[in-house]
């Protein structure tokens, strides 16, 4: 209601309340209105008059709520429901000008000994024998399931075998360093696209007839009510993580973060990101070392994907499942979309040092002020602060923008020089360690980009399998670089060995190699007293000719067979 009808309740409120009933409490509320951010330089009152001037109206609407001796308990309990309740959280006590965090000293995590033992068991693998490590048992998924899904279809003359896959995999891989428009031109016989390793490999329709029954998971299997998006690919992502982690965790510095696979079809769980290079895509969350190497990762299928915890933000919630299993005393890097103070302490109990970028908002009792006003500052403006319950160490610095930051582990000093378009700006340490620990997802996902599976599908989950094998080669190209950094291969030689290894795979799918065609002389015929002559077909017909077995349009009528010329007077000469 408006002012005018909240005022007319009010007068008529006594005549219509019981004679022996009295007022507790009158709540007048005022709302917004529904309408804001509308300005306007017009008034409605005359520039002469600047006397007082009454009320008619307020901005929105009026709320009225009257409460007696006579209200039941259960009304009073709906009414004080309806009330926003005040989050009880305890407020950390923010001490300003504190130069590093609190918290209990976490012990640091020494790699040394798990690349230690990587260099003893694995150093007499070549690129090839790494990359089947990371694959190991998929390939048997994949022909398992593809078999299957083949007679579910009703084709009982499919039939396929674990290196018919290895081939498979291998002509993928090749298409992503040498891509061409069409898949089909890979077996072209055109100078332009002449590819005779893909030729020799496998036959074009035995590839169309592999991609066509490709699948890894068993339809008729699907739980009723089932919410997993991603079932049909369940079975790959959750090997590729084992086989991901069974080098162990070889690095002390960790990032999370966000990876965009591209994807321009329909899917429920598609997600389009502003200001990405791919905006288009399924999204992946990744834990990733500053090397690049994928330790986990997993499709976020949106928000209806599983319920979580009451009061467990999205960010917090993906952070702690890719932690899952990570020892106690690395480093790890996330921004702002992740970082929040429940995350910090968890971690920090967890014996996990983290440092990530965050949001002013997200800081309870922000000691900062507001972004608005922190831009007044000059660049390189420096502020920081402790909770003193927690202990975590919270320090917002300006550079072209505000950039706070929240860690356990990292301080402001020791201090480092930047230059700004010719003007040096000291820069805390929790901003540069921060700098170097982020790039791990980015520069896993720059690796995965350069030579991307270029054969595409109308199957909506095979660029996320394609996406899931440039992974693989990436990992498998970083951990050879550490059994071997005196050979310096780059990523291109390493997936072309890979690549070849695979098409030259021993699979029934190789195509037989013609042989050198020798003359068969036909037996013999006794034609004395015989007319032997060619002659045309009846009606034209076509038959095979007797010598050459090419289709011919003449015969022998006296031998009942077809000739060509030549090989008419070869066969009747002997």
């Amino acid at each position: 209601m408006n002012i005018d009808k909240a005022v007319e309740f009010l007068e008529t409120l006594e005549d219509e309340l019981p004679a022996n009933s009295q007022h507790e409490t009158i709540d007048i509320i005022e709302l917004p209105p529904e309408t804001v951010d509308e300005m306007s330089d017009a008034e409605e009152f005359d520039d002469e008059e600047i006397g007082e001037t009454q009320i008619v109206d307020v901005p929105g609407n009026v709320e009225v709520y009257v409460g007696t001796d006579d209200e039941s308990e259960d009304q009073a309990s709906i009414r004080k429901s309806k009330r926003k309740k005040i989050d009880q959280k305890e407020i950390p006590k923010w001490k300003i000008s504190v130069p590093k965090p609190t918290v209990p000293t976490i012990d640091n995590y020494t790699n040394k000994p798990v690349i230690e033992e990587l260099i003893r068991e694995f150093i007499d693998k070549n690129p090839f024998e790494l990359f089947m490590l990371n694959m190991s048992g998929i390939f048997e998924i994949i022909q398992h399931q593809s078999q299957i899904y083949a007679a579910q279809k009703n084709d009982p003359s499919f039939h396929c075998t674990t290196e018919d896959y290895m081939v498979f995999v291998g002509i993928l891989l090749f298409s992503g360093h040498r891509p061409y428009p069409r898949q089909e031109l890979y077996w072209s016989l055109h100078p332009n696209f002449d590819c005779p390793i893909i030729r020799e490999a496998m036959p074009k329709n035995r590839f169309m007839a592999l991609k066509k029954y490709f699948h890894l998971n068993n339809n008729l299997e699907i739980p009723e009510n089932c919410k997993d998006r991603c079932f049909k690919i369940r079975p790959l992502i959750e090997k590729m993580n084992e086989n991901f982690l069974q080098f162990g965790y070889f690095s002390d510095k960790y990032s999370v973060d966000e990876k965009i696979v591209g994807y321009y079809g329909r899917h429920p769980i598609k997600q389009f990101i502003r200001g990405k290079p791919v905006r288009f895509g399924f999204k992946e969350w990744a834990l990733c070392s500053t090397s690049g190497y994928t330790y986990k990762f997993f499709v976020y299928q949106g928000a209806n994907e599983q319920p979580r915890p009451k009061n467990v933000l999205l960010g917090t919630e993906v952070v702690l499942n890719l932690l899952e299993k990570i020892p106690s005393g690395v480093s790890v890097f996330f921004d702002n979309f992740f970082t929040n103070m429940d995350l910090m302490k968890s971690l920090t109990e967890l014996s996990i040092k983290a440092s990530g970028t965050v949001r002013l908002n997200r800081l309870p009792g922000n000691p900062f002020g507001a972004k608005k006003d922190l831009m007044k500052k000059e660049k390189g403006f420096l502020k920081t602060a402790v909770d003193a319950i927690s202990g975590l160490f919270a320090c917002t610095w300006k550079d072209n923008s505000i950039v706070t930051v929240l860690s356990n582990i990292d301080g402001v000093n020791p201090m480092k020089q930047a230059n700004r378009r010719g003007q040096q700006v000291q820069v805390p340490k929790c901003i540069t360690e921060y700098n170097a620990g982020m790039l791990g997802v980015d520069l896993a996902d720059w690796k995965t980009q350069k030579y991307r599976v270029g054969i595409k599908s109308k199957k909506w989950y095979f660029s996320l399998v394609t996406h899931c094998l440039d992974v693989t080669v990436v990992n498998s190209h970083i951990l050879y670089s550490l059994l071997h950094p005196e050979e310096n291969m780059d990523l291109l030689d390493f997936r072309v060995f890979v690549t070849t290894a695979l098409l030259k795979t021993d699979s029934n799918s190789k195509p037989k190699k013609p042989g050198v065609k020798v003359p068969r002389l036909p037996k013999p015929l006794n034609l004395i007293g015989e007319k032997h002559f060619l002659e045309r077909t009846d009606d034209g017909k076509q038959r095979k000719c007797k010598v050459c077995k090419k289709n011919v349009r003449k015969q022998c009528r006296q031998c009942n067979l077809g000739f060509h010329l030549q090989c008419f007077e070869e066969y009747h000469s002997n």
